[in-house]
């Protein structure tokens, strides 16, 4: 957020520089599996939630 407001010219200055910030560590992600999903659904008990979920795995599993 402070190196946008720099760019953005809303700081007259910045109060630190770029290169002084920590280095950003990315953490190992991974999939659901197909266990977790079902769990998942079978704890939900929001209807429209059940159902979102329930639509985001075949969306989800294109990108595999």
């Amino acid at each position: 957020m402070h190196n946008f407001a720099v760019d953005m010219n809303w700081l007259l200055g910045p109060i630190l520089p770029k290169k002084k910030w920590p280095k950003i560590k990315h953490k190992e992600t991974r999939a659901t599996t197909w266990a977790e999903h079902q769990k998942l659904i079978a704890g939900e008990l929001n209807p429209e939630r059940r159902a979102f979920y329930e639509l985001c795995w075949p969306i989800c599993l294109v990108r595999v």
